[in-house]
């Protein structure tokens, strides 16, 4: 379900094509489109940090058990993260790359 908003009633062309012909008229100390990536930024990184407090419940569970079959499930669990882990950070590092090309 997308959210609703005033600004639902414009296309993102629209938008788009606002944004690029008056942002200038909005800055402040940041651009719009700073406020916007660091949002994004943000976000990203509550993802990261959700991720790696995963990372550690499993990684405690992997220690508090000596039964084998639990280890090897946590430590499949476990690797799963930390692809969703480097996931993450690819596209945490494409949103900088982004953001430096315009600053």
């Amino acid at each position: 379900m997308s959210k609703v908003s005033k600004y639902s009633i414009f296309t993102k062309d629209e938008l788009v094509d606002f944004l690029d012909k008056y942002e200038d008229r909005f800055k402040s100390y940041k651009s719009v489109y700073g406020f916007l990536m660091q949002e994004k930024i943000n976000k990203k990184n509550e993802e990261i940090k959700a991720n790696i407090d995963e990372g550690v419940s499993i990684s405690k569970a992997i220690d508090s058990t000596d039964d084998i079959f639990k280890k090897i499930e946590q430590m499949d669990k476990f690797q799963e993260n930390h692809k969703k882990w480097e996931k993450l950070s690819k596209e945490l590092d494409s949103l900088y790359e982004k953001m430096k090309k315009y600053f």
